[in-house]
């Protein structure tokens, strides 16, 4: 219908897209989209559902010639450019996402709806000084004062808030986004350093408290340099302060013990260390250098010191991994293998509740009905239409 392919035109100029790039989100080539939008080319029901699934919008949408998507970011953090297979990640990262949401209303009866901390950020105010002093208030919100942050993943779930650890081997360290209800989920690689993790996820939920906007369609805007977009800057402001306190450490000096010593004691990552001692005015450009340096491995002197921690072990894992074989580059993934355990649970608990079918079950989980017996031990329910010609026991 010509109606549908205005709209999916109308949506991808929402979204600034270019018909390569609303292709490579959709995993179709820009050839399809150009028919697609030229009305040589039907739109089948699959890829209408597709599309509506990938950035979140109703159907009728499509049938409305009235109707005007709302455009948004999808914010991430990015080792590096943006590339096909991960584009493909962050879409199947959604879904997993949105079926969560789904299962819970199934198994609750009741639609998500929880209201978040809001800051009054104010007008003509520095991005770094309104991140910093909305850590502190946060800080102050978990009675911290200037205590270390043992695990901010538990702190976040025990407030509610959707965080999902998933191990990604792909360039996106994290994002943040939200569902057309307005439930916002932070989603971080598992697989990263615990440290850089920590700031991940602290990062991840300054867009939260900064950034959330209810009902908006989720995009993925590619930043090339985050580190230069005002909305990056403020999110690790945030998250230095509310990780590492400007009162903590500003009192240090800057030697190297010092320095695996903030990192044993509050879960920093060295760079994270070195660049709150040089904004603070602590140590000059020279000394940071020589602090970032590869003179100074931050492991070798915890291991002198004799401190034991998830930096040790993690790097110690990488160590023994690079002195086995140098593994391939994984090419496909299977998209059951990024389900949470967490996820999984709920899909089973609404299947034994009798709210969702077997086959229901198997499209939730992302394996076939037989690998649901095979691998996960789930039978299917037993037909009861003959029963009455059993026996009597």
């Amino acid at each position: 219908m010509e109606v549908i392919a205005i709209q999916i035109k109308k949506l991808r100029k929402a979204l600034g897209y270019s018909q390569e790039k609303f292709g490579k989100a959709l995993g179709i080539t820009q050839r399809k989209i150009t028919d697609l939008e030229n009305h040589r080319q039907k739109v089948s029901a699959e890829l209408l559902l597709k599309i509506a699934k990938a950035f979140s919008i109703e159907l009728d949408y499509f049938y409305d010639p009235q109707a005007q998507p709302h455009a948004a970011d999808i914010l991430y953090r990015a080792k590096d450019r943006m590339e096909e297979e991960d584009y493909e990640v962050v879409r199947i990262l959604k879904r997993i996402c949105s079926d969560q949401n789904a299962l819970e209303e199934i198994l609750s009866g009741e639609p998500w709806n929880k209201p978040y901390r809001k800051y009054d950020i104010g007008r003509y105010r520095s991005v770094f000084n309104v991140a910093e002093e909305v850590a502190r208030k946060e800080r102050e919100y978990f009675e911290l004062e200037t205590d270390p942050i043992l695990d901010i993943g538990s702190i976040l779930i025990r407030e509610g808030i959707d965080l999902v650890e998933l191990p990604l081997e792909y360039r996106i360290s994290g994002f943040f986004f939200t569902l057309q209800n307005g439930r916002p989920f932070l989603v971080v690689n598992s697989n990263l350093q615990p440290y850089s993790k920590n700031f991940s996820i602290a990062h991840e939920y300054a867009h939260l408290l900064f950034d959330y906007k209810k009902s908006f369609n989720i995009i993925c805007q590619e930043l090339e340099q985050p580190q230069k977009d005002i909305v990056e800057k403020r999110a690790n402001a945030f998250a230095a302060e509310f990780l590492l306190p400007s009162d903590v450490v500003k009192n240090i000096q800057p030697t190297k013990y010092n320095i695996v010593r903030l990192m044993h004691d509050y879960k920093a990552s060295r760079q994270v260390i070195v660049n709150r001692l040089r904004s603070l005015g602590t140590i000059n450009e020279k000394t940071k250098a020589e602090l970032s340096g590869s003179k100074f491995a931050p492991y070798k002197l915890m291991k002198d010191l004799e401190m034991e921690n998830e930096f040790t072990v993690y790097t110690e894992r990488s160590i023994e991994r690079r002195k086995g074989k140098k593994r391939a580059k994984r090419t496909s993934f299977s998209v059951h293998s990024l389900l949470p355990a967490k996820y999984i649970r709920k899909a089973i608990s609404a299947f034994r509740a009798g709210k969702i079918t077997y086959e229901r079950l198997s499209e939730y989980l992302y394996i076939s009905p037989d690998e649901l017996e095979s691998r996960l031990e789930i039978a299917p329910p037993r037909s009861t239409k003959y029963d009455s010609l059993l026996p009597k026991a």
